[in-house]
């Protein structure tokens, strides 16, 4: 029983560090090295004890390490995901008002007494602030990705993403039911969060509206209240339970 055991731990293990590396890869194209930086090293430096932990041979260590990692690089593509999106909005275009002309005295007529001074222009506004001038990410901001990951993996049937933001499910079980439909669509509407004190568990009540095509049998539909729980873990949010 050993065995057989220490192989499927040493697997577990390896197949986390993969999807660790994925995330890693999809995060830096979506340019969370300049865009969430401080996320993405958070990222890497979980990434770093879990590969410590392969090396020793502690596979379980290992595998929650690789996972953890993961959740955070996902985190961090999420960030630099919105930053970009935030660049791309226009920014108000500013008109500098147009210089009195100068009056000159006709040549036949002496000068006129008075001086005619021209209305001095004002200063164009103040630019908006850089990107990294925005402010740090919120709690909330961190379990608003959290919901948005598990609105994700549902949606595009990715297990390895269920897993991640929820890891106590059986990743193999997901897989398999995740396999016998052709397609699922989930929208969560968040209606309250709510953060215990301590600020290390959160609870997220919303509606759900969810359609799942089936590979055999008619389409199915559930439409209702739920009520999300979290837990944090690093810098990240992870589901706990769904009820």
């Amino acid at each position: 029983m050993r065995r057989r055991f220490r192989p499927a731990v040493r697997r577990a293990a390896e197949e986390a560090r993969t999807h660790a590396a994925r995330s890693r890869s999809a995060a830096e194209k979506a340019r969370a090295p300049e865009l969430a930086a401080d996320a993405l090293a958070s990222a890497a430096a979980k990434q770093r004890e879990a590969q410590g932990h392969l090396e020793r041979q502690n596979w379980a260590a290992a595998k929650a390490a690789f996972e953890h990692a993961a959740t955070l690089f996902q985190a961090a593509q999420i960030r630099a995901e919105t930053a970009r999106r935030e660049a791309l909005r226009p920014s108000p275009v500013v008109v500098a008002a147009a210089a009195a002309p100068t009056v000159r005295p006709e040549p036949t007529r002496p000068p006129a007494a008075a001086v005619i001074t021209a209305e001095p222009q004002k200063p164009p506004p103040t630019p908006p602030p850089a990107e990294a001038a925005r402010p740090a990410a919120t709690e909330q901001d961190r379990i608003r990705e959290a919901i948005h990951r598990y609105e994700k993996a549902l949606s595009t049937l990715d297990a390895d993403v269920y897993a991640s933001v929820y890891p106590s499910v059986d990743r193999d079980k997901i897989r398999a039911n995740f396999q016998s439909l052709r397609s699922q669509t989930l929208e969560f509407t968040i209606q309250k969060i709510e953060i215990a004190p301590g600020g290390t568990s959160a609870s997220v009540r919303g509606y759900e509206k969810r359609s799942a095509a089936p590979r055999i049998g008619s389409e199915q539909r559930f439409n209702g209240d739920r009520v999300i729980h979290l837990e944090k873990r690093g810098d990240s949010w992870v589901i706990v339970s769904v009820s």
